[in-house]
């Protein structure tokens, strides 16, 4: 089964030269693969110019995703983008929860239960973050279970009166934020727990939600050097990689790890 490669451009660049450039670099990296499916996730502004890419890109193993929706497709919501206009220019997924949001932007996981609402049923594929920050971390694995449990009932509440065929368009992030490459100095979990926490995420989801083969990835400071170590891990099936997206030679070294280990 091909691993998902989300790369979470975030906040860059600014230039849409460089922003083309890193798009071609994708394309080409992601061709005739089989053991990985590729999504960009780059700012809002270079999602509505994507065309010229699209044609070729579904052939080639890679999609598109944006990295927030709002929870209503129209209204007064001044600054907002709807689902809706983000399946119009072709994209398929989401990134909803993402740690930086939650921060940065005071965001709930009562709001982003009401995004993945929204967002499966305008026809785009939601990637839920979950992930404990570092006061929890330091608890112990008993509190950061709890933590992580609490995060999943009530971002997926109503998830269970969805549709299987809406409930499987769902994947899951395993996101410690205490890994996260701003936090940690690059440093990120150990594969093995890393492992053994999204296999309890899946027994989770298989009991509660009867969600029985969802994607569960990890992210945090993923990179070449430590993608090895946690493709070891049958169990974890992607990555949602920030930093490393924007550097042409770690997104190809990246993509050949995975190919190779697939």
């Amino acid at each position: 089964m091909a691993k998902i490669l989300a790369f979470n451009w975030k906040l860059n660049p600014q230039d849409k030269k460089l922003a083309d450039q890193l798009f071609s670099v994708y394309e080409k990296q992601a061709k005739n693969r089989k053991n990985s499916r590729v999504i960009v996730c780059p700012p809002l502004e270079f999602l509505f110019g994507l065309s010229q890419y699209q044609s070729l890109a579904k052939s080639h193993h890679l999609d598109f995703g944006a990295q927030d929706c709002f929870w209503e497709n129209l209204g007064p919501f001044t600054g907002e983008i709807s689902a809706l206009n983000l399946k119009q220019t072709g994209v398929d997924y989401v990134i909803l929860g993402h740690s930086e949001r939650r921060i940065h932007l005071g965001e709930t996981d009562e709001m982003i239960n009401k995004k993945i609402i929204n967002a499966i049923g305008s026809g785009l594929k939601p990637i839920l973050c979950i992930g404990e920050g570092f006061k929890i971390h330091e608890k112990g694995e008993e509190t950061a279970k709890k933590f992580l449990k609490k995060q999943l009932e009530v971002s997926l509440k109503n998830v269970s009166s969805l549709s299987v065929s809406q409930k499987n368009q769902l994947t899951i992030t395993y996101e410690p934020i205490w890994t996260i490459s701003n936090n940690s100095g690059n440093v990120a979990d150990n594969p093995s727990d890393a492992a053994a926490m999204i296999k309890y995420l899946k027994e989770i989801l298989a009991i509660r939600y009867s969600l029985l083969n969802i994607k569960v990835l990890y992210g945090g400071s993923v990179n070449s050097k430590n993608v090895a170590g946690f493709l070891s891990y049958n169990i974890i099936d992607g990555f949602l990689i920030g930093r490393a997206s924007l550097d042409k030679e770690e997104i190809k070294k990246i993509i050949d790890e995975t190919e190779k280990r697939g």
